[in-house]
């Protein structure tokens, strides 16, 4: 008896310019934008597209200008929170950096260590000069190269994301891995390209890559796209001194009437707001229009219908991901900074189907005008630190400074590790001094 089996055998090709559309990249991009961007960009497809005209200009602008000079609060200081204030000064890539750092737990060698790489990263996020520095901090502190590298890996977990590369390569490769794609072979192609064909792709040489890696030609035409749109080769940049006037302006308002939220999009009610013109639609339905006039109107009132329905999903997103971040942070309404509860950027991003640095670069860019001042987003959304955000993890430290007035810092990190927060002594040092509260040994000496 002769027995027949057929095999069938599927070979799956990787076509990245299907899970990267065009409409994709534009959304992922224009939802990561300021406002002050969307303005800009709009502004120039207006310019550049017959058919768009302004259905409402721009009154949002000027709405933050005259709250800023009829708030009670002095604009350049408590009304804008520090975090929100951190992109005007150069210097604020590096606090920014150190402030992180102070919420990792790690050995003083270690903590000393990642101080010194810091401190050489220069404006643009990188550290170009990574061997000097390298053979400095062995010297210093007796150590090898694995060491060195091992706190340089750290370091370029915290953000922005790419900080402490040490070349452009680098940097992005270390971007696309805080994307976290959801398809392992969709990270291993952008990786596969940064890692092997950067320089052919910064030429455009699209073909030659595809046939190495085995992809169609739009597939790597979508990834330069991708990487154009959503990577930056620069990301300490973001910290450079910008006019504070002119960065900031908040998207949303939120206030409570009692405890009920009244969240306000800016956006919608007075930013800008724009139209395909009727005058065209009309010139479609006429039958005299000549063939080419007709699909040149065509093709503009396509592009721009895309752009509206960009904004509009922007807009919708956005009042998903602000609706969620507010209702979190109600107590913080109520009563103010120390109050904030832990929010991470990876939940939001589970809750939303997006991906952790689509959230974090969305809410890097926004701004919400609270009753306690102006803020980005990302610091309405603060890391858990045992349960806790850094001010309430502050509040506790100091409560138990009060429970136990003549402890040293090692002992109130003692007493802190027994109820399950394994905080470093310098840790307990730092908020001690923040606060006001002496040493030990001073607070021992009676009052003469």
């Amino acid at each position: 008896m002769i027995k027949l089996r057929q095999t069938v055998s599927l070979k799956q090709q990787l076509k990245l310019s299907q899970i990267l559309s065009p409409k994709m990249i534009q959304m992922l991009k224009t939802v990561a934008f300021s406002y002050s961007e969307v303005l800009d960009r709009v502004a120039r497809d207006v310019e550049d597209n017959v058919v768009l005209e302004f259905i409402r200009y721009d009154h949002l602008a000027e709405y933050a200008a005259n709250r800023r000079t009829t708030s009670s609060l002095d604009f350049m200081g408590r009304d804008i929170s520090e975090f929100a204030k951190a992109k005007s000064d150069t210097d604020q890539l590096h606090t920014f950096l150190f402030s992180q750092l102070d919420l990792e737990t790690l050995s003083e060698t270690d903590d000393t260590i990642a101080r010194l790489l810091i401190s050489h990263i220069d404006d643009r996020g990188y550290i170009e000069d990574y061997l000097d520095v390298r053979e400095l901090a062995k010297t210093q502190f007796n150590i090898d190269d694995r060491k060195v590298l091992s706190v340089l890996r750290l370091i370029q977990k915290l953000e922005p994301d790419g900080v402490g590369a040490r070349s452009l390569k680098e940097c992005l490769l270390l971007q696309i891995d805080a994307h976290h794609f959801e398809q392992e072979r969709l990270s291993e192609a952008f990786k596969t390209v940064l890692t092997h064909h950067l320089d052919a792709l910064g030429e455009g040489k699209f073909d030659e890559i595809a046939l190495a890696m085995g992809i169609e030609s739009d597939g790597v035409a979508a990834i330069a796209e991708f990487i154009r749109s959503n990577l930056n080769p620069f990301p300490g940049l973001a910290y450079a001194a910008t006019p504070l006037s002119q960065t900031i302006i908040p998207s949303f308002e939120v206030g409570l009437d009692g405890d009920q939220i009244e969240l306000t999009h800016l956006e919608q009610t007075m930013g800008i707001q724009i139209g395909v013109s009727d005058r065209y639609i009309k010139m479609l339905a006429d039958p005299a229009i000549d063939g080419e006039t007709r699909i040149y109107v065509e093709d503009r009132i396509r592009k721009a219908n895309e752009l509206i329905e960009t904004i509009q999903s922007r807009q919708r997103l956005m009042v998903e991901l602000v609706r969620r971040v507010v209702e979190r942070q109600l107590e913080f309404l109520k009563r103010g900074l120390p109050y904030l509860v832990p929010l991470l950027q990876k939940e939001l991003a589970e809750q939303l189907g997006m991906s952790p640095s689509t959230i974090s670069r969305i809410v890097s860019s926004k701004y919400i005008l609270t009753p306690h001042g102006i803020f980005t987003l990302k610091q309405l959304c603060p890391r858990n630190h045992f349960g806790l955000t850094a001010k309430r993890l502050e509040q506790l430290i100091m409560s138990i400074f009060q429970e136990y007035p003549g402890y040293s810092d090692l002992k109130i990190a003692t007493v802190l590790a027994e109820r399950g927060l394994p905080i470093a002594r310098r840790t307990v040092t730092k908020y001690r001094l923040l606060s006001g509260v002496t040493s030990s040994f001073e607070r021992l000496i009676p009052n003469s």
